[in-house]
């Protein structure tokens, strides 16, 4: 059954399934309607050796992987590994001494 309300936040086609069959049969059955109709999907596929694929699903899928790791995601981070690094040296060069400075994988000591 959790299955089935995950299913019908993520799918459109079952969510409109869902929401023709809830005014006839209230929740509960509506659920184990979709139920059936997951199963029998499941069942199809395996028996065809065929993927679900929906549509909808897919793209709103490709496009948060897109936006999580851009092109210049890569860049954007070593620049601003760079940067905090030269902080770090105008930081110590200003003190007069690096012995005492650690930073993760920055400045070795001297």
């Amino acid at each position: 059954m959790e299955a089935v309300h995950t299913l019908i936040k993520l799918s459109k086609k079952f969510k409109a399934k869902y929401l023709s069959l809830i005014r006839r049969l209230g929740k509960n059955r509506t659920i184990i309607a979709i139920a059936r109709l997951l199963s029998e999907t499941i069942y199809t596929m395996l028996k065809n050796n065929k993927e679900f694929i929906d549509v909808e699903f897919e793209s709103l899928k490709l496009k948060s992987m897109e936006n999580a790791f851009d092109n210049n995601y890569f860049e954007r981070q070593e620049g601003l590994k760079e940067r905090k690094l030269n902080n770090l040296k105008r930081v110590a060069e200003s003190n007069g001494s690096t012995k005492n400075l650690i930073y993760r994988g920055g400045i070795n000591k001297g």
